[in-house]
């Protein structure tokens, strides 16, 4: 457990110094598309994680998972060794203290731009932790499916957020990152409330197949606006912050998995063997980032991407 607790300082600290490093070499509109490459590991993770667990647990024992896990880490350390440039010079560092570092976060949280995108991405993330969370129940032991089938939705899901990612990275050299969010953030609440309605019908038997043609398309919708709600959201979030990006992505990645951890509390805590608490927490948690995002960032949006392109690297 010991080992387990330090293995996750690690990943933390790469999660955030990735974003920082994109910050710190990439204008708003063109992190919005480094971001999106980002999301091929930081958002597919997730999902994709227990398809290759499940693999490797079946065909090489539960140990096997860590020897991957090794493998996987020593191979980034040699990478980021070689390859990985310092991407903050020496006259822009800052040394904080404890102090400066609480005054620091507590302008980040009054700062609305910084939180509405950050919220925006932390609620996304956790109508993705619920579905992960409740998916194997609602699939195998609600619709019976067979395992076989339950790891091929699981991995089209995967495969949609993954793509609607790199979709989002050409979309954002035409079309503005804050238009992108705001529109995936209305198509997740759609879907989300058509997964809410067909969980929440008594389907009779002979109409079975409206359920799966209803509630199966919805939530591969639902999952392929994460692949553009969070690379957009990460870059407006982070452009302002240049001189304070390594801060700025630390405290996004605590509110990201604070308020999904949080979320993945009630759905367990809603269970009543239906898919209802899965898909209202999913509805719930789109409904609420929209809402953020429309009262929280309805200052001048040309103005906030003048910002995010004026603080580059020579910021």
């Amino acid at each position: 457990m010991v080992l387990r607790f330090l293995q996750a300082l690690g990943g933390c600290a790469e999660m955030v110094i990735s974003r920082a490093v994109v910050r710190d070499r990439f204008d708003g509109r063109e992190s919005t598309r480094v971001f999106a490459s980002l999301m091929l590991v930081m958002g597919a993770a997730p999902i994709v994680a227990p398809l290759l667990g499940g693999f490797f647990v079946v065909h090489g024992g539960w140990r096997t998972s860590f020897w991957l896990l090794a493998a996987v880490a020593c191979a980034c350390f040699i990478t980021v060794c070689v390859n990985l440039r310092e991407s903050l010079p020496l006259a822009r560092r800052l040394v904080h203290g404890p102090a400066e570092i609480s005054r620091v976060f507590a302008s980040l949280v009054r700062h609305k731009h910084f939180m509405a995108h950050t919220l925006a991405s932390s609620l996304l993330l956790t109508g993705l932790f619920a579905y992960v969370g409740s998916s194997s129940f609602v699939f195998i032991e609600l619709f019976h499916v067979s395992p076989q089938w339950f790891w091929a939705i699981f991995g089209a899901n995967a495969a949609g957020l993954i793509g609607s990612s790199q979709i989002n990275g050409r979309l954002s050299q035409r079309i503005a990152p804050h238009i992108i969010l705001r529109r995936a953030l209305v198509i997740a609440v759609i879907a989300g409330g058509v997964l809410l309605i067909s969980s929440a019908v008594a389907w009779p038997d002979r109409f079975r197949w409206a359920h799966y043609i209803t509630f199966f398309p919805a939530l591969f919708i639902y999952m392929s606006t994460a692949g553009f709600i969070f690379p957009s959201a990460t870059a407006l979030a982070m452009g302002p912050q240049g001189r304070i990006a390594g801060n700025a992505s630390a405290l996004l990645g605590f509110l990201q998995f604070l308020i999904s951890g949080c979320g993945t509390w009630l759905v367990s805590a809603l269970y009543d063997g239906t898919a209802r608490p899965m898909a209202m927490l999913m509805l719930a948690a789109a409904m609420t980032a929209l809402l953020i995002n429309l009262v929280l960032a309805q200052h001048r949006h040309e103005a906030a991407m003048m910002e995010l392109s004026k603080t580059t690297v020579a910021d």
